[in-house]
């Protein structure tokens, strides 16, 4: 009788054990899972080289500010979450000039067309530029097509909005307007390259440009149009 309470005392303790000597067991196990996906994991690089075209909008000793043009905006915040304005820090890079060859820092101006090629320290958040090339034609692709609805063209304003048509699966009409700069280029097919003031209100224009985000609301810049006057 006692062998038979001590069995049946040993066989409840054990078991009350076994279930935590399992959960320990797959604690163990997910543990070293755990530790095997962290030694495999893909080492995250502190610098990444990044080139991109863009205008100089503003420069402050050897900062610049250059805002990306497309496909350059999307990509580069794609791959380091920064746009569509780029600080850059050019000191001790070197500066070329498209028909030139290589000039100084003071080349550089604002609105000047310039491809970059540099290095972004995810760590640190800073863009430090290797190589700049300041180009002849505005860089970038088209990123407006429409036909002109209004244009100003005073002393303090220069800018002309442009109706596109509605996005795919929408029927709103989409209005964008542009400023124009002393470096925009208007072209005008059979002609050749024209002035802001040879733009009138019903032409169909293709535009290439930039965004400047001021507050929460898009600035767009015009840096080329092509335009047909209305028939």
């Amino acid at each position: 009788m006692r062998k038979l309470i001590v069995l049946l005392l040993v066989v409840g303790l054990v078991a009350t054990l076994l279930p935590g000597f399992a959960y320990a067991k797959n604690q163990e196990k997910q543990q070293v899972k755990l530790q095997a996906q962290e030694k495999n994991k893909p080492e995250l690089k502190a610098e990444i080289r990044v080139a991109f075209k863009g205008v100089v909008v503003k420069i402050s000793g050897k900062i610049l500010d250059v805002a990306l043009v497309e496909p350059f905006a999307k990509n580069v915040a794609k791959r380091i979450g920064v746009g569509p304005v780029l600080n850059v820090n050019a000191d001790g890079a070197q500066v070329f000039k498209a028909g030139v060859g290589k000039v100084e820092f003071k080349d550089i101006i604002i609105d000047a067309w310039v491809m970059v090629n540099g290095i972004y320290d995810t760590t640190k958040k800073v863009f430090t530029a290797k190589i700049i090339r300041i180009l002849q034609r505005p860089p970038g692709r088209i990123i407006a097509v429409g036909i002109v609805k209004s244009i100003i063209n005073t002393p303090t304003e220069k800018s002309f909005t442009l109706e596109m048509k509605p996005k795919k699966g929408d029927t709103t009409t989409v209005l964008r307007t542009f400023k124009v700069t002393p470096k925009t280029i208007f072209q005008k097919p059979g002609v050749g390259q024209v002035g802001f003031g040879d733009l009138t209100v019903g032409a169909h224009a293709a535009v290439k440009g930039y965004a400047v985000k001021v507050g929460n609301v898009d600035v767009y810049y015009a840096t080329f149009v092509a335009f047909k006057p209305a028939p």
